[in-house]
């Protein structure tokens, strides 16, 4: 019995010696401190084996319609990246939604992690899915949805004649919602976590921000296949757009010599 005894408590310390939980960047469970619910549970939900992002970068390349999808075309660098000049762990597209969403709680929590004010608009977030509760001249349904802005590089409102926001309306209407705070810092090597300095809330920084980063690992979740043409697409906008065109090189020349 005690040949028993030993042999099951070996076997249990073992066990807890052993045993590495799964971290899961998820949203609080349940409501939020002030009582008002999130909303973000069930799209940060998922388990990610034991990533710590405090050694990776993420780089947003740009905005784009993509086999009519909009997307975020990003490149994710790991440990050692030297500011985002080596490492590369591939080039990726996200949706607009999934990508804004997870880069704008991000930056919510890099806020109140260094007692920064930082409110996203919620119209804005709202937008970021098909609405129908505008009507165009003639009373029919319209529909509106936070879209790709002409240069890549921003953010507009767009009009559908669609329920699913997948067929752009001749009627473009402007809609004056202000979409600032959804932006994002493209062609920059973002940290994927802040370092914080705060020895008070050291703990709290290290494990809410320093170790989980909800935009890196829902990016990663979420991520799919940038192939060739999407990464031309990319990188056409990331060009210079001051690149001045053979004429413009020869007068410059000219102008030079000149002065």
């Amino acid at each position: 019995m005690m040949v028993l005894w030993k042999i099951s408590l070996n076997i249990t310390i073992s066990f807890l010696l052993f045993y590495s939980p799964r971290i899961i960047y998820a949203s609080d469970s349940g409501d939020d401190d002030d009582g008002s619910d999130s909303g973000d549970d069930d799209f940060f939900n998922f388990d990610e084996e034991g990533a710590i992002w405090s050694d990776y970068s993420i780089y947003p390349k740009k905005c784009l319609n993509f086999n009519n999808e909009d997307t975020i075309v990003f490149e994710m660098f790991g440990k050692n990246h030297k500011s985002c000049s080596k490492k590369s762990l591939g080039t990726y597209k996200a949706t607009l939604y999934d990508f804004v969403k997870a880069y704008t709680t991000q930056a919510e929590d890099d806020a109140d992690a260094n007692g920064q004010g930082f409110e996203v608009s919620e119209e804005a977030m709202d937008l970021l899915e098909c609405q129908g509760d505008y009507y165009d001249d003639n009373g029919g349904v319209v529909y509106h949805k936070v879209a790709c802005g002409n240069t890549g590089k921003a953010f507009k409102v767009a009009t559908y004649s669609d329920e699913y926001c997948t067929v752009l309306s001749n009627q473009q209407k402007n809609m004056n919602i202000d979409l600032s705070t959804l932006r994002i810092s493209y062609d920059i090597c973002k940290s994927c976590v802040q370092q914080q300095n705060d020895d008070e809330q050291g703990y709290y920084n290290r494990y809410y921000t320093n170790e989980n980063s909800r935009l890196c690992s829902a990016t990663w979740n979420y991520k799919a296949e940038c192939n060739g043409k999407c990464k031309k697409l990319a990188r056409n906008s990331s060009e210079s757009k001051s690149t001045f065109s053979t004429t413009g090189k020869f007068f410059l020349f000219v102008f030079s010599i000149l002065g």
